[in-house]
């Protein structure tokens, strides 16, 4: 197949990216770098490399908005995503619970409630990504008759409603001494900030793009934010060193953790959309960095299977790490490692979830469904 003919890879190369990040966010999450308080270096180079996580999050909605909202809609892939969740979730979940990989070992009661969540993936998932995701592929037809069908100047009050409610507010709100954003702020959820971000990524298509869209803007404004996220990371440690009041020590990190860890945040906003139009200069193609960009949906369903999650973490031994002057290369090559290793089983997997779509009642009803819709949008 010629370069040509290939299939453009600027945003598969972001897909990867931005699931690296997310790793890195798990990894920062989830493991004893956390709570290292006897190893402030290395909480701090978790924390730096975790947080971008949440923009990957809102990466991977930016591009699917973008691409849906003149798109039209595809059941198969709903469908696809939705088997490949039960099917990868339900057969790790089995194998950690059968070979009695966690500890401690999963038995009776907690066996089986493990295995019933997973086997409804869609109505008491513990992959919350994927779940908000499907929802938000099962309304993305009528939120772009709502976008086409808009004036523009609707759109735009719109525009800023959504931005000052669910970006622009909380943020200041979390700087507030004694105010507990999680706590207060009322109409936040995780599946109502992705559909805001579809609306908003529906007027920068339709309307008017961001001033930083363009030029050299958003590459610069990218590098200004991943230093200005170092900085506040150093400062995060520097509280420590410097012996600042505990109540303004302890204000400063929950501000952190709301930056860099809430999805609607302006930071996790701001900085998905910056990386969004900063790949979007580029133009290349690759048929590596296309494949490898189909797994990474997979990526995140296997490697946050919660029974697998502690397994996982548990093989590469974080807590003997924590002080070591290499931490910052070890938790990289920890991140690559985990990436490449979910990107194999699923490249595996695939195979049966694509045999399963080719049946002939899961043709028919995609097809059925997607006639319909897409004739009445």
């Amino acid at each position: 197949m010629g370069k040509s003919s290939l299939r453009s890879s600027n945003f598969e190369l972001l897909r990867i990216f931005a699931m690296l990040a997310i790793i890195g966010y798990h990894f920062f999450l989830q493991t004893a770098a956390y709570t290292a308080t006897s190893f402030p270096v290395s909480h701090g180079i978790a924390m730096f490399l975790g947080c971008f996580g949440r923009s990957g999050v809102n990466v991977f909605v930016i591009i699917g908005a973008w691409f849906l909202i003149d798109g039209r809609f595809s059941s198969m892939r709903i469908i696809r995503l939705y088997i490949s969740c039960l099917l990868y979730a339900t057969v790790i979940t089995a194998v950690v619970i059968g070979l009695k990989l966690s500890s401690p070992p999963l038995g009776g009661g907690a066996a089986a409630k493990a295995l019933l969540r997973v086997l409804t993936p869609f109505s008491s998932s513990p992959l919350w990504f994927v779940t908000d995701y499907l929802f938000l592929l099962l309304l993305s037809p009528f939120l772009n008759v709502f976008i086409s069908k808009v004036s523009s100047q609707s759109y735009r009050m719109l525009y800023w409603i959504l931005l000052i409610v669910f970006v622009f507010v909380p943020t200041v709100e979390s700087m507030i001494p004694g105010f507990g954003i999680y706590k207060y702020y009322v109409v936040k959820s995780d599946i109502m900030c992705m559909i805001s971000l579809y609306l908003i990524v529906g007027y920068w298509k339709r309307c008017c793009e961001p001033w930083f869209a363009s030029g050299h803007r958003p590459w610069m404004c990218m590098i200004v934010m991943i230093i200005c996220a170092a900085v506040l990371c150093i400062g995060d440690h520097l509280t420590g060193v410097l012996k600042v009041p505990m109540s303004v020590g302890k204000k400063y990190h929950e501000f952190l953790e709301y930056l860099f860890m809430d999805l609607s945040s302006a930071f996790s906003v701001v900085f998905a959309a910056v990386a969004f139009f900063s790949f979007r200069q580029l133009d290349f193609s690759s048929s590596f960095v296309n494949r490898v960009a189909r797994n990474t949906l997979g990526v995140y369903i296997i490697h946050q299977t919660p029974v697998f999650i502690p397994v996982m973490w548990s093989v590469f031994r974080v807590n003997d790490m924590l002080g070591s002057k290499c931490f910052l290369f070890y938790e990289l090559a920890v991140i690559a490692v985990v990436f490449a290793g979910c990107a194999i089983i699923d490249s595996l997997a695939s195979i049966v979830v694509s045999q399963v779509l080719k049946r002939n009642c899961i043709v028919k009803l995609c097809s059925f469904w997607d006639s319909h819709v897409n004739s009445a949008s």
